[in-house]
């Protein structure tokens, strides 16, 4: 009774109609994954179709209708054999997929020209890697390819333990694809002076923050003065950028040499004690050029200060420029080795860069901010935080929002969707140790530190690396197109190989179907892209242990194919000679 129930359940599901239902939906899929690819990436089709469970389940149903239409057919006779044969070589080549997904490799290298690399990029197993300065603590956990590398969020999923006690890691929370956002918070352990500025039309929008440092190359600076005598300094440093008693104009006339302040001499006319000469400052530029022959004040806040001066005696005018860094540039421009005063302008030079925009905090929490435009007009105001003031540039006002003194970054993630194409996925660490524990935010191949008692670690969210045993170098890459267009032919990138293994090194070429085996791996050029000055080469790798097997399972397919035609022809041709009538009857109907 077991027995036929047995076999009653085998032939069901090695049935006929059931295999070419299976086939159908198959072809069905592949379609279906073919149009998704084009519209969505080869990543999401792989991770939704290929690298599916019910993929996956749906080819282990075809290979268990194989299998049991093999055994319903036990024992085998001669008839038979070609489609006992097809089925088991349909077993076979699932089987020899099957060896590839467990134990094959599929990575890639990236080279430059020049560089030279002994591991490979395992694209499809993500890895969570630990790093200190201790070198006895680098850790790297393997993580699910069906959990991390999914397009759904996750909460907590379970990943591997680390080996040791001494500290306990965690993901709470996984998301396919992510985007990095900062805030600032006033909740630094440290001293860290911040303000948040708007420069808008109502002094409110767009809102920034700057920190304290003196040396800021940014367009909006913020200083801490703490010194009264140096704070006073700055204040009259504010209409020029430097102390204008600082800079000196030197005049020569008539064998005697006259020196007197640039601010002394600014909106007024002077006249040198015991001449007839006078003069006045026409113009002073603490940024200047030339251009077209013309003296402009530089937009960019080049530090290359000159002046014009008028010179004036009862028998006529000299007019001269000159220039603080560079007095040959005075020769060149309206100053000519005549009769007359000659002027040397000095003016000391700049301890940092101006800026448009500098915010003053004074010893008493005075608060200033000083504005430069381009052409070298300043101007100055008193603040309060949350008032805004008037700037020099129309339709725009300047205001401090918020001041923290313990200011710090606080950087998170936050979830994308719908998933992007070229997306980023992230996972939330928790490390604890002795009681301490830290939360960190890691987006993949964007590396974060995190410090737990005292010491500093790394964490990174990537993909597995895994040594070739061997190095590679790139020597060469380089671009063939169609003759008379620029229309890319093939890539090719000629590599030397230098293993120990064989003990010399091993020169190959890479091109586009044509690819190159070394140590069980194999290299197929996939792509290129510009790294700095040089090119760099995209080579895929892939170790496939199941291939062997998959080819036997072809070759044994097509035998099985050819079996069966032979043996329907044979059956034609017996029933032919077994009924020779028929065969006349289907002669004489013939045209």
């Amino acid at each position: 009774m077991v027995m036929p129930m047995f076999r009653g359940i085998i032939r069901g599901v090695g049935s006929l109609w059931l295999g070419a239902l299976l086939l159908l939906l198959l072809l069905v899929v592949m379609a279906w994954a073919t149009v998704f690819e084009s519209l969505h990436g080869t990543e999401q089709a792989l991770i939704l179709f290929y690298q599916a469970g019910w993929f996956k389940l749906l080819l282990a149903l075809i290979g268990m209708n194989s299998l049991a239409a093999i055994a319903g057919r036990f024992p085998f006779t001669a008839r038979q054999g070609g489609f006992v044969v097809t089925h088991t070589a349909i077993v076979i080549v699932l089987a020899g997929a099957w060896i590839t997904e467990q134990v094959g490799v599929n990575g890639q290298v990236d080279l430059a020209e020049g560089q030279t690399i002994g591991q490979l990029t395992e694209q499809d197993q993500p890895v969570l890697q630990i790093a200190s300065p201790d070198s006895s603590y680098p850790l790297e956990i393997k993580l699910s390819r069906r959990l991390f590398n999914g397009l759904r969020p996750l909460e907590n999923p379970p990943i591997p333990g680390p080996s040791d006690d001494s500290m306990q890691i965690a993901v709470e929370r996984y998301l396919p694809d992510s985007v990095q956002v900062s805030d600032v918070r006033d909740d630094s352990p440290v001293e860290n002076l911040a303000v948040q500025v708007s420069f808008s039309p109502d002094g409110v929008d767009d809102p920034q923050w700057v920190f304290a440092n003196p040396s800021s190359t940014r367009p909006v600076r913020f200083r801490v003065i703490s010194d009264p005598e140096q704070w006073e300094r700055v204040l009259a440093e504010a209409t020029t950028g430097r102390a204008a008693e600082a800079m000196k104009l030197k005049i020569e006339y008539e064998g005697q040499t006259y020196e007197y302040a640039l601010a002394d001499c600014l909106e007024r006319e002077t006249t040198i004690e015991g001449t007839e000469l006078t003069f006045r400052v026409l113009r002073y530029l603490p940024h200047a050029f030339v251009r077209n022959r013309q003296l402009e004040n530089a937009p960019d806040h080049r530090d290359n200060p000159a002046v014009e001066v008028e010179f004036t005696v009862p028998q006529g005018t000299w007019q001269r420029t000159a220039f603080a860094r560079f007095p040959e540039l005075g020769a060149m421009h309206g100053t000519p080795d005549q009769p007359g005063p000659r002027l040397t302008f000095i003016a000391p030079a700049l301890g940092d860069n101006p800026v448009p925009i500098e915010i003053l905090q004074g010893p008493q929490n005075q608060w200033r901010v000083h504005f430069r435009t381009g052409d070298g007009q300043t101007a100055a105001h008193e603040l309060n935080i949350g008032q805004a003031v008037d700037t020099p540039w129309s339709h725009h006002r300047f205001a401090i929002l918020k001041y923290y003194d313990h200011a710090r970054i606080h950087r998170s993630v936050e979830p994308v969707e719908p998933v992007r194409q070229r997306r980023q996925p992230a996972v939330q660490v928790r490390l604890t140790a002795d009681g301490q524990s830290r939360l960190v935010w890691v987006q993949k191949h964007v590396p974060e530190s995190v410090s737990l008692q005292d010491t500093i670690y790394t964490i990174s969210f990537a993909h597995r690396r895994i040594p070739l045993g061997f190095a590679v170098r790139l020597d060469e890459f380089r671009i063939e197109t169609y003759p008379g267009s620029s229309r890319p032919r093939s890539y090719i990138s000629r590599i030397t190989i230098n293993d120990p293994a064989v003990g010399r090194a091993v020169e190959r070429t890479v091109s586009m179907n044509h690819p190159v085996t070394h140590g069980g791996f194999t290299f197929y050029q996939s792509s290129y892209h510009q790294r700095g000055d040089r090119m760099a080469s995209v080579l895929s790798v892939a170790r496939d242990p199941g291939k062997p097997v998959v080819f036997a399972g072809y070759g044994l397919m097509l035998l099985g194919m050819f079996w069966v035609i032979v043996s329907r022809m044979r059956k034609t041709r017996a029933k032919a000679l077994a009924d020779p009538l028929a065969t006349t009857s289907m002669e004489g109907n013939q045209p």
